[in-house]
């Protein structure tokens, strides 16, 4: 096998269902050298069982966690095992469509200054039918705004390097460690959309860790997350009473606001 360009990283967990179909369309893309990492995190249903029929395939490699840990650690466990050169996330409930690793790897390769790139991508059930029409997260307006997540982190092409200078996942956050990532991914390189392609299919089910977390842990994660994000750019300590600014409260008050 030629070195892998690109290394795929799917965390599984429960997904039994879905995840033949996912392993599947990594393993039909063309165009380039790529090895797909597979961690199972202690899934109670046959997530493994599905996941070692692919295990003779070289360019698939596969790891059963014994603890049920938070798909941030298990990304964090693939992350270490990786050789290729740039980081793909296909979540084991979605699809990766045609070309996805080709055209995203192919961005990269000729855009040195970019560092995360992605796709349209469309909206499918459970049974794969399709939801909504393509689509495309926004992307920041400026190299380090992403405070609305306007970033897909499914279907998401990353440099390996770059996690070397802001780290991995933060484990620590049981929802919206994705969105930490890309907010610290963006305060030291640019991330371009692929705007006429849609390359990935992401699968909206009553199952997903989306709809499933609790409206007050989400809530109060993405409160954590942007005030890392504002102490880091700007050094001022958020609280949700007020703000409390090194440079004075008229200062603080702005960017309250």
């Amino acid at each position: 096998m030629r070195p892998p360009v690109v290394t795929v990283l799917m965390a599984a967990y429960r997904v039994e269902r879905t995840i033949d179909q996912a392993i599947q369309s990594v393993l039909a893309q063309r165009g380039l050298a790529f090895e797909l990492l597979i961690g199972d995190d202690a899934s109670p249903d046959g997530t493994w069982e599905r996941i070692c029929r692919y295990l003779s395939d070289p360019r698939v490699r596969g790891w059963r966690f014994r603890t049920h840990q938070g798909c941030a650690s298990v990304r964090n466990r693939l992350i270490a095992r990786a050789k290729g050169r740039f980081l793909s996330i296909c979540d084991a409930d979605d699809l990766m469509l045609p070309g996805n690793l080709a055209r995203l790897a192919a961005i990269l390769d000729r855009n040195p200054q970019v560092g995360v790139t992605y796709s349209r991508l469309k909206v499918i059930d459970e049974r794969g039918r399709e939801l909504r029409k393509c689509f495309q997260f926004p992307g920041p307006s400026q190299r380090w705004d992403l405070l609305r997540n306007a970033v897909s982190h499914p279907g998401t092409m990353i440099r390996r390097s770059l996690l070397r200078s802001v780290g991995t996942y933060r484990a620590a956050y049981q929802v919206m460690s994705d969105y930490d990532l890309f907010l610290r991914l963006a305060e030291v390189a640019h991330i371009r959309p692929v705007s006429n392609r849609t390359l990935y299919a992401y699968r909206w089910h009553r199952r997903s860790l989306t709809r499933t977390a609790s409206k007050e842990l989400v809530d109060r994660t993405r409160r954590q997350v942007v005030a890392a994000a504002i102490a880091r750019r700007y050094g001022y300590q958020v609280s949700w009473a007020g703000v409390r600014g090194k440079a004075g409260g008229t200062a603080a008050h702005a960017v309250a606001q």
